[in-house]
């Protein structure tokens, strides 16, 4: 993978780093002429208006006040797409918190859908972490790189896809970074699209990579998996947990079971982190309770990833927990790839 301006390997995280820099400043774009894009954001009374140009210039009208300006690498439906993200931008420094994360995964996305053009399974795979899983709802079972190959050449055999980037919101330090992606994949030559939640890290050469993929889409080849009984209790009862202490209401004890850089993600909102929980009190409906139906730990990884059902939302999740004191906390809870449906819709 590479820039096509810079010709340069897929960015390490610190090289991401320094292109953040040069793309929040407009530096990379300006030689490009318009071959690449600028998102603008103005405010003008009391609401914020959204725009798209070649020209590298906002447009204010009387009035009106400048917010921020993002550039982005390739004039080819990247702005627009992060135009509908509902970006959050700031006022001060006239940048938008997620743009530059939003251009890497689009790019990570175009990657992916050329090595299912090509038919390259082998590729395809490479894009996954060495620890990473996946889950399709539906099936029986989770799947791990070494079965990634034979999952997307099933699903992409017959079939293109086209992902598309919806929405990013990154987590974590500058050089230990998160990127959770919700978007879809247009099955190429269909109106057919389906939601899809990935999350992006850094492996160990710095490239990025998926390490868990959740997407709406029919794979039947994988057998259902005998559950790991002593970690499906642990996790079931944490997730008991945790329904009880959001039923009754107290925030505090709520925050405990989340991950200081947990994300959610709901059917109804934009991904949104564990402090926004006071915001967002009532995020899993009435008498929520969470119902633990598959779990797995992927061989080199300190994570457990759990698919279950919420009774309230009437839909299928999938959580990532991670160790925090050597208790099991939230690092990511996902609810919109699963359809509203009842729990045997969920898994096999």
């Amino acid at each position: 993978f590479e820039l096509k301006l810079l010709k340069i390997p897929v960015p390490s995280q610190k090289s991401a780093v320094m292109i953040r820099k040069l793309l929040a400043t407009g530096t990379l774009a300006s030689a490009a002429g318009t071959n690449y894009s600028w998102f603008c954001q103005v405010k003008c009374g009391g609401e914020m208006e959204n725009s798209c140009n070649t020209i590298g210039k906002c447009n204010i009208s009387a009035g009106c006040e400048w917010v921020a300006m993002n550039s982005f690498t390739r004039n080819d439906g990247v702005c627009e797409g992060f135009m509908k993200s509902e970006p959050a931008c700031d006022p001060v420094n006239h940048t938008c918190y997620e743009a530059i994360d939003f251009q890497l995964i689009w790019d990570r996305n175009i990657d992916f859908m050329e090595t299912i053009k090509a038919k390259d399974w082998a590729g395809a795979g490479a894009m996954f972490h060495p620890s990473s899983v996946m889950f399709v709802p539906g099936d029986g079972a989770f799947s791990y790189q070494g079965d990634v190959e034979k999952v997307i050449a099933e699903i992409g055999q017959n079939v293109g896809i086209v992902p598309q980037v919806e929405q990013v919101l990154t987590t974590g330090s500058e050089l230990k970074l998160s990127i959770h992606a919700t978007g879809s994949w247009k099955l190429d030559g269909t109106n057919m699209t389906k939601p899809f939640y990935a999350r992006w890290v850094a492996n160990q050469n710095g490239h990025w990579v998926i390490e868990t993929l959740l997407v709406q889409l029919s794979s039947k080849i994988l057998q259902a998996e005998v559950p790991e009984d002593a970690l499906l209790k642990e996790i079931s009862k944490r997730s008991a947990d945790l329904s009880k202490a959001y039923n009754s209401g107290n925030i505090t004890e709520l925050m405990e079971f989340y991950d200081e850089k947990a994300v959610i993600v709901t059917k109804q909102e934009r991904p949104f982190e564990k402090h926004d929980l006071n915001s967002k009190k009532s995020f899993l409906g009435k008498d929520a309770k969470l119902d633990s139906k598959l779990v797995t730990q992927a061989h080199g990884s300190d994570a457990v990833h759990e698919v279950g059902f919420c009774n309230s939302l009437k839909s299928g999740y999938l959580a990532r927990w991670v160790k925090a004191k050597d208790t099991w906390v939230v690092e990511s809870q996902i609810f919109t790839v699963f359809p509203s449906v009842d729990a045997a819709a969920v898994f096999v």
